[in-house]
């Protein structure tokens, strides 16, 4: 899943870059990859789960993983730097929780998705 993830994230500064816009920058690429890794220890895969990774108007990174079963979304949103990774976590109830996110706490927020 991981190679997958890194594809995406390949493909996206790719198409970025044909459009003319901001690619998503080395630092928040890294932040990017390094959020995943976290996530993905301790992510049970199924059919109902997706991911996906964008760069942000100003060469941030957006990653975004969808529970269908569950109707939530983890999303973790990286500045451009790399540095200040921002999570929001939204619930069935479509109520948006936000804060800084914490790379020790990973498996928290996977238990709280799943």
């Amino acid at each position: 899943m991981l190679a997958k993830f890194q594809l995406e994230l390949e493909e996206d500064r790719a198409e970025a870059t044909e459009l003319g816009d901001e690619p998503m920058s080395p630092h928040a690429n890294m932040t990017c990859l390094r959020v995943a890794t976290g996530l993905f220890e301790s992510l049970v895969w199924h059919d109902s789960i997706t991911i996906s990774a964008s760069a942000t108007n100003h060469g941030g990174a957006s990653v975004v993983l969808t529970n269908k079963d569950r109707s939530k979304r983890l999303a973790i949103k990286v500045a451009h730097s790399g540095e200040n990774a921002r999570t929001i976590q939204i619930g069935p109830d479509n109520v948006a929780i936000e804060g800084q996110y914490d790379f020790r706490r990973a498996a928290e927020y996977v238990k709280w998705f799943l």
